[in-house]
């Protein structure tokens, strides 16, 4: 007889609880039923490791720029200022000379982006929305974003055009897109880890996933699930994943997250948070991504 893990019951638990939390919005109490607590739980340890700077530089190698773009950076696609900006039809030093007092207020008002590092992430504050990961690689004057992102999922279209434009002002480089957009899905909020795996030379394969217009969204779901899926299971097992989380200073600290997030979801307290988080995520199958993209 198999005997089935802990750690697998726990992911594969169907059970529901019920959370108590106070709405930032209205400041009132609120109650919600969240299903499958251990996988949430995971996710949401995951999410805190993923978008620390300091993990993403040490497990790309220390070669991570990271430029942060404040919620109220770009002005809304009405602005009369950007309404008759065109990427592909107006000319970058007429639209410069024209809008000069806004740029320079642009320029002064957000911090230097360092063109000379090659590659990196931007993070989009969301404010009250999600927060969003892009990537970015810095070739003579183009400067080719990555936006796991696509229009069925959770964000903002592809990397907005308005933002585009404001990069381009920013940095003095043409802005591209990648027109690989694995993120496709509903419940699918791991644009840190496709960016993350978009960087790394050995994972930046599973990241080449372009959905045709027409495909059904099983098609989609079926794709990108096996994506993230070999993307998770090769970083969990490198090394570097359980080096980052054992230095003493993160193992304190990351504890205190998962502690925090396993109490939160009525889950009992494991012996050792971070090698219990470590063997976890180690044991995160096809299906828990399936089950998290669709939004179960």
């Amino acid at each position: 007889m198999t005997t089935v893990s802990p750690f697998t019951k726990e992911l594969d638990n169907k059970g529901t609880v019920e959370i108590t939390y106070r709405s930032p919005r209205t400041g009132k109490l609120r109650k919600e039923s969240v299903g499958e607590p251990g996988l949430v739980s995971w996710k949401d340890c995951w999410d805190s490791l993923f978008n620390e700077p300091s993990f993403r530089s040490f497990y790309l190698g220390g070669y991570l720029y990271e430029y942060v773009i404040p919620v109220d950076f770009a002005p809304s696609p009405e602005d009369r200022v950007l309404r008759s900006f065109s990427l592909e039809k107006t000319n970058l030093k007429a639209f410069i000379k024209k809008h000069q007092r806004y740029v320079d207020f642009q320029r002064k008002n957000f911090k230097k982006f360092n063109t000379t590092k090659p590659k990196g992430s931007i993070l989009i504050k969301g404010g009250g929305k999600e927060d969003h990961y892009v990537s970015f690689r810095i070739k003579g004057d183009i400067l080719k974003v990555f936006d796991p992102a696509d229009t069925s999922g959770s964000y903002d279209a592809y990397f907005p055009k308005r933002y585009q434009k404001l990069l381009s002002l920013i940095t003095g480089k043409r802005v591209v897109v990648s027109q690989n957009h694995p993120q496709c899905t509903k419940g699918d909020t791991f644009c840190q880890t496709w960016t993350i795996a978009r960087l790394n030379s050995n994972l930046k394969q599973f990241t080449k996933y372009k959905p045709q217009s027409r495909s059904s969204v099983k098609t989609r779901l079926t794709s990108s699930v096996q994506l993230m899926s070999n993307i998770v299971y090769r970083i969990t097992h490198n090394t570097k994943f359980e080096n980052y989380l054992k230095k003493p200073t993160v193992h304190s600290k990351f504890k205190k997250i998962f502690d925090k997030s396993r109490s939160y979801y009525k889950l009992p307290p494991a012996l050792d948070s971070v090698d219990y988080f470590i063997e976890l995520s180690r044991r995160i199958q096809p299906r828990h991504i399936e089950s998290i993209f669709k939004g179960d």
